[in-house]
């Protein structure tokens, strides 16, 4: 009998930075601190998996929005876990953040109520100057959930416009309804939902309002066990995304006028904007997969399953893995390609998802690297425009 020896893959998405904010939605009366990232210890921790929910018949799921403490990864100078706040959605007793992964499958509709049991004020500084959801209570934290990539009908969007806020005491213009239905009337694929709501989507996904929704089929099943792809037991799903983190492990987003800016983008509230204000894009210094700082993971020398999703702001990522280890993408946003496509490298967009295949075969008791050479810009393709 064969004995396998795992094989550790560390989750290292470089980022060629350096550094924020103590969670609160007033202005901190002292100047904030960032944290270094290369003061924490890298690879030390298990890559999380996400609770899986699997919906059944017509009885609808409801996942409460509320506030929680979660460990990223960051300790303290005595070793001691440091916990952060976050949002995240209760279920089986926990609050998941980010949330958890639904199973669905291909024509069987999913009923859910996403409630918001948000108290407020916001973990992050709130621009009220901008087109933002109309909020009569100024602590109030609205909040409405979209199925990026379900086909949905309308009234079960999350449009930016149908937001609600606490026990749905003020409601958006456009809002329908409590309870959300989703037909599944598509082929298999990884899709994810996230916060909507309008002028404030970049805080409440930050803050960690989103999950995977993945769509199965007869067809995926098929393909399973034809031994076309890897059985759940090597399948990973993986939701990379970026921060910023201060001195006291508490997650930081820039806004304020007087507390420092992104240390990748620089940009920082001038002295004639409103205070806090929203700012062009954001980068962060800190790479987490779902929601642990830079994990690592152990698998045997088969072929394994990713089905990854880049939950970034801005943050286009280019990723390879050491010794030129090849993915083959069997899937993007709508589900399966019509053929699988072997890359050495793989561009995932803000939100874009990819169904690769890694084989592993040939690297036991070996450590690679999955990498990001993205750049800390917005992304503008490879070719400038005005190049012949």
């Amino acid at each position: 009998m064969l004995r396998l020896t795992h094989l550790c893959l560390l989750l290292l998405l470089l980022c060629f930075l350096t550094a924020a904010h103590e969670n609160v939605s007033t202005s901190p009366a002292s100047p904030v601190t960032l944290l270094d990232p290369d003061t924490v210890v890298k690879f030390e921790n298990e890559l999380p998996v996400p609770l899986e929910i699997h919906p059944q018949g017509s009885t609808s799921i409801k996942l409460p929005a509320r506030p929680t403490q979660v460990w990223m990864g960051l300790r303290d100078k005595k070793g001691k876990r440091i916990m952060t706040k976050a949002w995240g959605f209760e279920y089986a007793g926990r609050i998941h953040s980010p949330g958890p992964t639904i199973r669905a499958r291909e024509g069987q509709p999913v009923f859910v109520q996403w409630a918001n049991e948000l108290p407020g004020p916001h973990l992050f500084p709130v621009d009220r100057s901008i087109h933002l959801a109309d909020v009569k209570d100024p602590k109030a934290v609205p909040m409405v959930i979209h199925l990026h990539g379900g086909h949905t009908e309308w009234k079960s969007d999350g449009n930016p416009l149908a937001w609600y806020t606490r026990n749905y005491r003020e409601t958006g213009p456009v809002f329908e309804k409590r309870i959300y239905e989703y037909d599944n009337s598509q082929d298999a694929a990884t899709i994810w939902y996230h916060d909507h709501t309008l002028g404030m989507t970049r805080l409440n996904v930050y803050a960690g309002l989103f999950g995977f929704y993945l769509v199965g089929d007869d067809n995926e099943d098929r393909l399973i066990q034809e031994k076309l792809l890897p059985a759940e037991d090597r399948t990973f799903v993986a939701a990379i995304t970026d921060s910023l983190f201060s001195s006291d492990g508490q997650l930081y987003f820039p806004g304020w006028r007087d507390q420092p800016p992104s240390p990748v983008s620089h940009e920082a509230v001038k002295v004639n904007w409103p205070n806090p204000s929203h700012l062009d894009e954001f980068f962060g210094n800190f790479i987490l997969v779902n929601g642990m700082t830079w994990p690592k993971v152990s698998v045997t020398p088969h072929v394994y399953r990713l089905r990854l999703l880049n939950a970034s702001d801005t943050r286009t990522l280019i990723l390879m893995i050491d010794e030129n280890t090849p993915f083959v993408q069997v899937g993007g946003d709508g589900g399966f390609l019509d053929h699988p496509v072997k890359l050495d490298e793989l561009i995932l967009a803000p939100a874009e998802r990819a169904d690769v295949l890694v084989d592993f075969s040939d690297y036991e008791e070996r450590k690679l690297t999955l990498r990001n050479f993205g750049p800390n810009v917005p992304f503008k393709g490879f070719v400038e425009a005005n190049d012949p």
